[in-house]
This record gives structure tokens, C-alpha cells and sequence, in this order.
């Protein structure tokens, strides 16, 4: 009889936080493969990406903002279930060939390919606020020229002169979002 650590590849010991996810650093070319490397798809979390994308595309094909939430407890993979969720609309070869989500990916192909998303990747944790957190990490993704921002030089300085201040006041103007979540 084989012992378990024979068969798994565990650690030596396991800290708090080990497992979390930086949202921002696992989207990043560099750590994209082993963010997807760890990720388990079960067929609830399939069900969940097949209605995150819908949702999505009810946005595009609206042409109107519209916004959801995703909940769960500490460690239950929002992170990570985000992560994944961005590289597929990125077009990311590895997230578009997990086994689990061929069939999302294929229903999905027809809207999502060759199309640019303003995709902005940012973690909570360590946020004094929740618009530091929000409003001063999408400037400072904006004004590095983020991915795929598709931001004009006059908007990055416009925006670099103007602070997040206008950010927080232009967001008050904007249509009342829409609301979902996923399960």
C-alpha cells in the first residue's frame, strides 16, 4: 500500500494565504499557465462560466453597462474563477483548452473572437478603501497602458491631470447598472 505522500506532491507546510490568488499577478503573462495549471473546473463552475459569459455578452450585444457580483467564502476560488474568466476573454490558448470548458468556450467562439475587452485586473486585499482599491488601481492599469486598454494618449493624460477625482465624478453620471451574480 502506497502512502498518500507518494501519490500527491504536497508540501512540507502550508501557511494562511498560500493559496489566495493576486488576481492582478495571475493574469500576468508570466503567471497566466500555472494560475490555469491549479484551477479544478468542476461542472458547477462550468455552468458558472457559461452564464458569467452570457451575461457579458448581454452587455456587448446591449451596448450598456451593466454589473454583477460574485460571492463566496474565503478560499472558495473567486480569484481564481475571475482569473480564468479573464483569460478566456483575452483568447488566452491554455484557459480555451480546459477540457471542462469546451463546450462554453464553442457555444461562446462566435462573439468573443476577435473582439478587444477592456479587462482590469486588480486585488482587494491590502486596499485602505474601497475606492483606493477600485478607482486607484484601474488609473494606475490605465495610465500603464494596461493590456489591451485600447486608451488614447490625450485620455491617459487627461486622466493623469484630471486624478481620480473626475473618475468618481464621471461615475455618478453613468447609467445605473444592471445587476446579477453567479452562483
Amino acid at each position: 500500500m502506497k502512502l498518500i505522500s507518494e501519490l500527491l506532491d504536497l508540501p512540507q507546510q502550508v501557511n494562511k494565504g498560500d493559496f489566495v490568488l493576486n488576481l492582478a499577478a495571475g493574469v500576468s503573462d508570466a503567471n497566466a499557465t500555472a494560475t490555469l495549471r491549479n484551477y479544478v473546473v468542476t461542472p458547477q463552475l462550468t455552468a458558472c462560466f457559461d452564464q458569467a459569459l452570457g451575461f457579458i455578452k448581454s452587455a456587448v450585444d446591449s451596448r450598456s453597462s451593466k454589473a454583477c457580483y460574485l460571492h463566496g467564502s474565503f478560499g472558495s476560488g473567486k480569484s481564481h474563477f475571475m482569473a480564468t474568466l479573464h483569460l478566456l476573454l483575452r483568447n488566452n490558448p491554455e484557459a480555451r483548452a480546459i477540457k471542462e470548458l469546451a463546450e462554453v468556450v464553442a457555444k461562446h467562439n462566435a462573439w468573443t473572437q476577435g473582439k478587444k475587452f477592456l479587462l482590469v485586473p486588480f486585488h482587494m486585499i491590502g486596499s485602505r478603501s474601497m475606492e483606493q482599491g477600485i478607482l486607484g488601481q484601474y488609473a494606475n492599469y490605465v495610465r500603464k497602458g494596461g493590456r489591451g486598454s485600447g486608451i488614447s494618449d490625450t485620455a491617459k493624460r487627461a486622466e493623469t491631470r484630471s486624478g481620480p477625482r473626475t473618475l468618481r465624478n464621471a461615475g455618478r453620471d453613468a447609467e445605473r447598472p444592471h445587476e446579477g451574480h453567479f452562483h
